[in-house]
């Protein structure tokens, strides 16, 4: 943060470049409603009166704004743009950076961060603004601020709850114990009531079970260092617990240790845990038929550069494709966004609950694009993969 960097002016600046080419983009899609901007922050110094000034500059420059009541997660921010049908979203956040440090995170309707032409759009935007003050339209003209929380906190529960493959192997997993932590971030919000919800038994490091901006127990909250998982193992280790899960403050990246079979903790890596995570869920996908050897390479696990190969491995045993991009979640997003796109319309229908813009497979719907012309995606980007 400072004169060049993250402050008042320049979120302004910011938020008024983001709303005028939203108006823009309006004008070329021949869409009369305002624009909606759904924005979300983190615990960090300054994230929330950041987030309340973008809010206000959107409102008063024409736009509807959505602004979170407390701290979110960027996944929940993803979500909530689809949900509640946005053009844009914003989160305040510099993820797992030192506390001295924040962001200002920009996000399409399709929920992904910005990419080409948007980004460029955007930035051309904001550096046409030079003046530090600006004149808000009429209130006739201006849009609102709504909060948001619980209601959304409930339907993204709702939503990763599709998402768990196979029921039964939650249900003969409640015997694990489980240690938590979220660094000071996020992940509290959503990640505790939904191991709760599911009936896992897992305890919270008490010591890093709050919002602290400073986040004083560790030397940096990326929780693929061991040293950010130190409490957390400790307390693993008095506890006698199988699995450690740490979150970052934006809840965007995971780490993770298990007991391994010498009784100690082991560290995994980024690579492992996607690669553990990409293996299971085709396996799963094969086992309930959703998969077979006839649709199996119109599938694709789609891994950034610099993640594994380990993956393409993965990829091959099963017969499916293995998609490469540059690295980042918004070039995996960009791919999901054009298979999405290929699959026709009457098919789409039967897997997309278009209401609500949420994506809820079903087995028989899955079945049906699978032997489209159109692939059905696996994402696997990891935190290595930045």
């Amino acid at each position: 943060m400072g004169t060049n960097a993250m402050n008042f002016f320049n979120i302004s600046r910011a938020t008024r470049g983001l709303v005028a080419y939203l108006h823009d983009w309006n004008e070329r899609e021949k869409t009369s409603e305002k624009p909606k901007i759904v924005i979300a922050h983190d615990p960090r110094f300054f994230s929330k009166e950041f987030a309340e000034l973008a809010a206000k500059v959107a409102a008063e420059s024409g736009c509807d704004a959505f602004i979170f009541d407390g701290p979110r997660s960027v996944p929940e921010l993803s979500f909530a743009v689809r949900y509640l049908k946005a053009s844009a979203g914003v989160v305040i956040t510099a993820s797992h950076n030192p506390p001295y440090d924040n962001g200002y995170k920009v996000y399409f309707s399709d929920g992904s961060q910005v990419i080409e032409p948007q980004a460029s759009g955007i930035i051309a935007k904001v550096n046409e603004i030079t003046a530090e003050t600006f004149t808000a339209l009429p209130k006739s003209r201006q849009g609102r601020v709504t909060t948001i929380g619980e209601d959304v906190d409930e339907a993204y529960m709702q939503r990763l709850e599709t998402l768990i493959l196979d029921p039964q192997v939650i249900g003969e997993a409640k015997s694990l114990r489980i240690i938590y932590t979220p660094l000071h971030g996020t992940g509290s919000v959503i990640i505790k009531p939904m191991l709760k919800r599911l009936g896992f038994n897992f305890t919270v490091v008490s010591q890093q079970n709050h919002f602290d901006g400073q986040f004083p127990t560790v030397k940096s909250p990326n929780p693929e260092n061991a040293e950010a998982l130190t409490m957390a193992i400790e307390l693993a280790e008095k506890a006698n617990a199988d699995l450690v899960v740490a979150t970052d403050p934006d809840c965007d990246r995971m780490g993770a240790a298990i007991r391994a079979k010498d009784g100690r903790m082991k560290l995994l890596t980024g690579n492992q845990i996607g690669s553990l995570l990409a293996w299971y869920r085709i396996k799963t996908l094969f086992d309930q038929g959703v998969l077979n050897k006839k649709n199996a390479s119109r599938a694709v696990i789609i891994k950034t550069f610099v993640t594994t190969d380990l993956q393409k491995a993965i990829a091959e045993h099963y017969g499916l494709r293995c998609v490469e991009t540059l690295t980042g979640f918004k070039y995996i997003g960009a791919k999901l966004g054009k298979y999405e796109r290929e699959v026709p319309e009457q098919l789409r229908q039967n897997y997309v609950d278009l209401s609500e813009d949420i994506r809820h497979f079903t087995f028989s719907a899955a079945k049906k694009v699978m032997d489209t012309a159109a692939p059905i995606s696996f994402g696997t980007r990891m935190a290595t993969a930045r």
